[in-house]
């Protein structure tokens, strides 16, 4: 599948990492991994609206190249919009990723 230039968006791919609390022991926080251009379609494949149900409305479908290193658990950041990561479908040369609209920033 090609991805045409027409139709990427910048997104912002954070992970969390555990950091020195400074009081006791660590705390994991979001850290900036990088931004990348992805392709970002609403989610309307009849498999996932089975699987999630009324959860569909707040799903995108994020097309990325072939060795971009996102997971399940990331965070992306669509224009000022926060998303979880929830599954990677991979492909020859791209991979889908399904993600979840997180209404409070990036939590767990």
């Amino acid at each position: 599948m090609r991805l045409m230039k027409r139709d990427l968006s910048a997104v912002e791919h954070y992970r969390k990492s555990e950091k020195p609390s400074g009081y006791i022991g660590t705390v994991r926080e979001p850290e900036l991994i990088g931004t990348i251009c992805a392709a970002v379609n609403p989610v309307t494949d009849n498999a996932s609206i089975q699987l999630y149900g009324e959860r569909i409305g707040r799903m995108v479908s994020v097309t990325v190249l072939k060795g971009t290193d996102i997971r399940a658990g990331d965070m992306l950041k669509i224009s000022d919009v926060s998303y979880r990561v929830i599954s990677s479908v991979q492909y020859s040369d791209h991979d889908i990723l399904t993600a979840e609209r997180i209404e409070d920033g990036y939590t767990s």
